[in-house]
């Protein structure tokens, strides 16, 4: 991994995660946990939750719930971060008072279709302690207002890590993958993170239902599942293999994406086995379990030896940017948008939800765990 920016330049490496590469190969595996709630992403259907039915009532629901649920935190850190402040008392939006109140709500715009700016900001309760009352919040002459939880600013680098596209988009070429792994080989790390998709949806040969594989002729076509059967999981298997006979206390983890071709759950997503094995049959599930790789939910948030990493394969920063969450300065803003990220103490924290591909009920899982900021955040 090498640092490609930070939003803070002092920040050190932890000890436990400095290893010199020379030593790797020979060194134990490395100690990974997988952190939260498994609940979230499993169930009892194959292993994996029921999410079709998830109405619009209980989407709702769901938000207000999570809305309501923070109030208590952040009002009792408002608290003591203001001590002299003895009479403050949770106000109500709407309400006026001559008090000083702390106010909870969720921050919406005040068109339905609109942006958010200074001037379309409106601030809503929930349907308990605010009523879902909804109220100017003009923030005009407020520059630096910070969208979050109370709290110090985040000790957490920006990191690039290596991620071999799985295939051309008009093509099935896996070359750039196997190549990744070829070169993992010879640097032996201790970690390898893989983020899908393995089989693009996007893929012009998937989305015409005609996808053919690597060194076939152009009418040979066959079907998704033995893309993955007989071209992609086979070459991953050979390319796992040279990694562990050159470096066999390498971890490979794997991480499945929403644009994984025969993949629909929502996130969190359930890890390989269990959302995609059952759509390949016996064979597919049997080639991913023999895979030497550990299969992990889309997101995870992972303990690697006392540094906290979470993952995901869907690129988190963008929904900030779109959202005009982040207005000023302009030369900042994805610096600023990466602290609002991590201030959320949450990903995909905009609401409609962006992605929109996310089970509210289940929402939970793309919490930091324990509202503990990670050492590093890892997305495309």
């Amino acid at each position: 991994i090498s640092v490609k920016a930070s939003v803070n330049d002092a920040l050190p490496v932890k000890a436990s995660a400095v290893v010199d590469a020379a030593d790797a190969a020979g060194a134990g595996k490395v100690p990974i946990d997988l952190l939260g709630d498994r609940k979230l992403w499993s169930g009892g259907r194959h292993g994996v939750y029921a999410w079709m039915d998830e109405s619009l009532e209980d989407r709702s629901a769901a938000r207000d719930a999570r809305l309501a649920e923070a109030e208590e935190g952040l009002v009792a850190a408002m608290k003591a971060r203001h001590p002299q402040a003895e009479d403050l008392v949770v106000g109500q939006i709407g309400m006026p008072s001559q008090a000083e109140v702390v106010i909870v709500g969720r921050i919406v715009c005040e068109g339905l279709e609109g942006r958010l700016n200074e001037r379309s900001m409106l601030l809503e309760g929930s349907r308990g302690g605010g009523r879902n009352v909804r109220v100017q919040l003009n923030v005009a002459c407020c520059p630096e207002l910070v969208v979050s939880w109370p709290q110090a600013a985040p000790d957490c680098s920006t990191r690039s890590c290596s991620r071999a596209p799985s295939a051309a988009v008009t093509t099935l070429d896996y070359s750039p993958l196997a190549g990744a792994l070829d070169h993992a080989a010879q640097a032996a790390p201790q970690v390898v993170l893989m983020l899908g998709p393995f089989v693009d949806a996007a893929n012009k040969g998937v989305v015409a239902g005609e996808p053919v594989l690597p060194g076939s002729k152009a009418d040979d076509v066959c079907s998704i599942e033995e893309v993955y059967t007989q071209h992609v999981f086979p070459m991953l298997r050979q390319s796992l293999l040279r990694l562990r006979n050159a470096s066999p206390s390498t971890e490979v983890l794997i991480l499945p994406s929403l644009d994984e071709a025969l993949c629909f759950h929502p996130m969190p997503q359930p890890p390989l086995d269990a959302s995609l094995g059952p759509s390949l049959g016996e064979l597919g599930s049997d080639m991913l379990r023999k895979m030497g790789a550990k299969l992990l939910p889309n997101p995870a948030h992972l303990n690697i030896e006392g540094l906290r990493l979470t993952v995901t394969s869907t690129d988190a920063l963008s929904p900030v940017l779109r959202s005009g969450l982040v207005l000023r300065p302009e030369d900042r803003r994805i610096e600023r948008a990466l602290r609002v990220l991590l201030q959320q103490r949450t990903l995909f924290p905009v609401v409609p939800r962006d992605p929109a591909n996310i089970s509210e009920n289940r929402a939970a899982a793309l919490d930091f765990p324990g509202g503990e900021l990670p050492d590093v955040l890892v997305f495309p």
